[in-house]
């Protein structure tokens, strides 16, 4: 990538005052958010772990959706993301006695299969509220597993998938003896779990015994005795089951090994104090290896009870906390969810002769991520910012994003006092200054060029220079101006330094319990510095630091200045604060004058559910935005509080104005499409339906599922075409459905049978896997169908069948992709068999904006005036309704007549036949439902249609 080269220090300084003048003011409500970069966070939070046979280790993550393969050198791979297919927290991961891998996904209910590629499919869906909790490849070939919930009384089951992808409960668990969290099989057909028991000791559990054909027996109940907690069970060599449990001894608090016999006997064979033991597994020795919490050990165990220690761990680059094992021929790996690089773990491996390596450094995998809000958008259009984690080292990164959205990642930072970046701006002088709190909180002043050159200016030492720096602004003078906090055992409150154009780092004051410990600073339009502290206050200081000034004291108000500070365009300072006193308990938004004229604009009481203050920025035009809690709101010059949008998550948030005058931010952590934060652009505008779907029965000939679809407007609009059956959560769903797009002249413009695999010709001009992987739109299971279309405004039909002429449950979907473009997902008609019972059809629609931007819509559906089209069968009388994802109706109406006339009759969309039926609604952003049936219960084909107003 070409390296970026800034304007010389008076270009740059006039480039940036004549881009100011001339910003464009965002205007009206928040649409959307357009992602400009999305940042992908590396595997750790491993839930489960199986050695195939190809002797790698394969893991699942549950928070971030990999499934991961770790050779016994060390090299890590991830074999399938599970972030971009909707269906995230894959666990229990088995290995088959087929070779394959199974596991499940927590937040659907779906089984998969996955070959050691990370090919996966969907074998069966449970309910997704029944909450799996382990799953086994038996030896008759089917699988067997457990939920906490679910089953005849709700308490738990005991379930069989056959290869087929038949469930049936085996057994159901009642009050008492219920919510099963482990099962292992013994001899074929005869299964060893773990539940909980109904006793009066907090972790009580009960380990119980059933065979293939549900004879349920509990073997051991703790309850009313003092053990309990029992957990991990193994089945080894000797014909006995082993586990651990909590047994105490006198008054010793004691976790033990113990030994169950075919007959019941359960006997303890070794204990490990009060060090609670987190994984069991038996190893290709025969013998016992298990791990301990806490900074965490591990040791192997003879199966008559000797314990030889192999490694403690330090919690330091080798991880701490190991929690997960999982045994080969000759050698015994495990991860530990704690210590080494980002506190995220490691994988280590023990060989057969003791010998304990450490394989992998989990936060030290792949690119930065968790963006914050040190970024800025420089004069070209491209972004310059900062991650807190990731990168080669774990400690964080800088980056550039390119105007085409292509991110590069300058400097991953170490182990030392740069690590975990919190600050960056543009210095006058074309390079990037920024700082960082450091790995012990004694950070440190930096500059790096554009083209990553890196430059170390300052470390901080808790002394008179404080301890990290808070706040940097490029002044006019060239110089750039910082105030840094100290730690409070060093007994100081910490600095206000100045960094020359060469790189001369020096302390001009060093703060007191006058001013306290800053926290802002800022270079108002009158070319003074002004600061917040702690005191608290806000206060003027000279360059030179040779004196300070109290603007303004807010010890007597009922908000502190506590949180932002900014310069506005009208010569005045602005800020956010948190609430004190018990008289604005949520904080406000404040102003005030460089003479000390002070007044709150704006008091976030929560009356109006939009609290604690965070963000706020200036814009060109004298508006501010901010955030409060999760709602974006815009305070305007004239006055007037707006809310304008809710965002999904604000963790790491960032919020910035960009030279090109529209609003950005950043989420950061496990936020975006993967996972790692974003950095994204706020899209202003009209609301509207922006993801259209149907879900009908998918039958053959005329009854395929037939998707039109209309896009106005005076560009190219670009959609994601979806067709889905495997993944959705019900009975009867299409197996495999083939998906293709048609142009109005009924030309096949795009196709696509399983989504990784494009199909080129028409609209597909190449591999889209990846970019439909990135969109986090990518379909759970790989049978499922997707393409991209950049289509021109017009008339399109989507078309699911199923493959090989199958029939079933299945969804078309239609996903707008560009909020910015001048063009609009305007309609979408579905034609399809609308039966009784799950058989219904169904369109769905996602609205855009938020609570406070309301799309206008209305849904029809159509019947019997389909019969001068040539439809056989019509459905003679559709009753339509509308529900919100949490299924409360919104809207419904049988015969269009008896419902919003003046509405429907001036949109021109008034239904020919008077049975028919129609809604008008306005809607806050959200998922919704279509539901079309007999009014009378009657069956037939039916065309049920969305369609936005503008």
């Amino acid at each position: 990538m070409p390296r970026i080269i800034f304007p010389t220090c008076s270009i740059l300084a006039a480039h940036l005052f004549v881009s100011i003048a001339a910003m464009a003011a965002p205007a009206g409500p928040i649409k959307t958010t357009k992602t400009i970069s999305a940042f992908q966070r590396p595997p750790n939070n491993f839930n489960s772990l199986a050695v195939a046979g190809d002797g790698n280790l394969y893991a699942a993550s549950s928070a971030q959706g990999y499934l991961v393969r770790v050779t016994p050198d060390g090299v890590f791979s991830i074999i399938h993301d599970f972030l971009g297919d909707a269906a995230g927290t894959p666990s229990a991961l088995a290995l088959g006695k087929d070779g394959k891998l199974y596991g499940m996904l927590l937040s659907n209910g779906s089984i998969f299969k996955s070959d050691l590629a990370g090919n996966i499919s969907i074998v069966a869906t449970l309910a997704s509220a029944d909450g799996q909790t382990t799953l086994i490849h038996a030896a008759d070939g089917n699988l067997y597993g457990t939920t906490i919930g679910g089953g005849s009384a709700g308490h738990g089951a005991v379930f069989k998938v056959t290869p087929a992808g038949q469930v049936t409960i085996i057994h159901s668990f009642a009050a008492n003896i219920d919510a099963p969290t482990e099962l292992i099989e013994t001899t074929p057909g005869l299964f060893y779990g773990i539940c909980r028991s109904g006793g009066p000791v907090l972790g009580t559990a009960a380990i119980f015994k059933v065979t293939a054909e549900g004879a349920f027996t509990v073997v051991r109940d703790f309850s009313g005795t003092s053990s309990h907690d029992a957990r991990n069970l193994v089945f080894a060599g000797d014909g006995n089951v082993y586990g651990s449990y909590y047994h105490p001894a006198g008054q010793s608090s004691v976790y033990s090994i113990f030994r169950l016999t075919p007959a019941g006997e359960l006997t303890p064979i070794a204990n490990f104090g009060g060090n609670d033991l987190t994984d069991i597994v038996v190893g290709g020795d025969g013998n016992l290896y298990g791990t301990t919490a806490g900074n965490g050990t591990l040791s192997r165990i003879t199966l008559s009870g000797q314990v030889t220690l192999l490694y403690a761990f330090s919690f330091q680059d080798d991880g701490g906390s190991p929690n997960r094992l999982a045994a080969g021929a000759n050698q015994v790996f495990g991860l530990t969810s704690g210590g080494s690089i980002g506190f995220l773990g490691t994988v280590f491996r023990v060989d057969a002769a003791g010998q304990f390596a450490t394989l992998v450094k989990l936060g030290a995998l792949g690119e930065g991520y968790s963006p914050n809000g040190a970024f800025f958008q420089s004069a070209d259009g491209s972004f310059y910012g900062a991650t807190e984690l990731g990168g080669a080292n774990g400690y964080g990164t800088l980056y550039h994003v390119s105007t085409s959205g292509e991110r590069t990642t300058l400097h991953e930072f170490g182990g030392d006092a740069a690590a975990t970046p919190r600050l960056l701006i543009p210095g006058t002088d074309g390079r990037l200054y920024g700082g960082s709190r450091g790995v012990n909180v004694n950070g440190s002043v930096y500059r790096i060029e554009t083209s990553g050159a890196f430059t170390m200016l300052h470390q901080f030492s808790d002394g008179d220079d404080g301890s990290y720096p808070v706040a940097l602004v490029a002044a006019h003078d060239g110089n750039i101006y910082g105030v840094a906090a100290s730690s409070v055992s060093s007994g100081k409150y910490g600095s206000f330094f100045r960094i020359t154009p060469g790189g001369t780092f020096t302390v001009l004051k060093v703060f007191d319990n006058n001013l306290g410990f800053p926290s802002g600073l800022v270079e108002a339009k009158d070319g003074n510095l002004y600061g917040l502290a702690s005191g608290p206050v806000l206060f003027r200081i000279a360059p030179d630091g040779s004196s300070t000034t109290i603007i303004h004291s807010f010890s007597a108000d009922p908000i502190r200045g506590s949180f932002t500070l900014v310069a506005g365009v009208d010569g005045n300072l602005y800020g956010t604060a948190s609430g004190t006193n018990g008289r604005v308990s949520n904080g406000g938004l404040w102003r005030c004058s460089p003479a000390g004229s002070f007044a709150i604009l704006h008091s976030f009481d929560g009356a109006d559910n939009i609290s604690t203050p965070s963000r706020l920025v200036s814009t060109a035009n004298g508006d501010l935005y901010g955030v409060a809690g999760t709602v974006v709101y815009r305070f305007t010059a004239g006055g007037a509080f707006e809310p304008l949008y809710t965002l999904v998550s604000l963790f790491g948030l960032g919020l910035i104005q960009g030279t090109d005058g529209n609003l950005y931010g950043t989420t950061g952590n496990t936020t975006g499409p993967l996972g790692g934060g974003a950095l994204f652009k706020f899209v202003f505008g009209k609301p509207s339906a922006v993801n259209l779907a149907t879900r009908m029965k998918v039958g053959t000939g005329n009854n395929v599922s037939i998707g039109g679809f209309i896009i106005t407007g005076n560009v190219a609009k670009k959609v994601m075409l979806r067709g889905i059956g495997p993944s959705l959560l019900m009975t009867g769903k299409l197996d495999n459905p083939m998906l293709e797009l048609r142009d109005a002249a009924n030309t096949i413009i795009g196709r696509n049978d399983n989504w990784r695999v494009s199909q080129p010709g028409g609209v597909v001009t190449g591999d889209q896997s990846a970019a439909i992987k990135t969109s986090g739109l990518a379909p759970i299971d790989d049978r499922e169908s997707a393409l991209l279309a950049t289509l021109q405004p017009g008339n399109y039909t989507a078309i699911v069948s199923g493959t090989q002429g199958t029939t079933g449950i299945g969804l078309v979907e239609i996903y707008a992709l560009d909020p910015e473009a001048d063009a609009t997902l305007a309609n979408i008609s579905t034609r399809g068999f609308a039966d009784t019972g799950d058989n219904v059809l169904i369109g769905g629609f996602i609205t855009d904006g938020s609570s406070y931007g309301l799309s206008k819509l209305i849904v029809r559906a159509l019947g019997p005036s389909l019969a001068q089209f040539g439809v056989d069968s019509p459905l003679n009388n559709p009753s339509l309704s509308v529900y919100d994802q949490n299924g409360n109706r919104q809207a419904a109406n049988d015969d269009w007549q008896n419902g919003n006339q003046p509405e429907i009759i001036s949109a021109g969309l008034a239904p020919k036949n008077v049975r028919e039926s129609a809604v008008y609604v306005v809607l806050p952003a959200g998922n919704y439902t279509a539901v079309v049936s007999g009014a009378d219960g009657g069956t037939g084909v039916a065309l049920v249609e969305t369609y936005n107003l503008p």
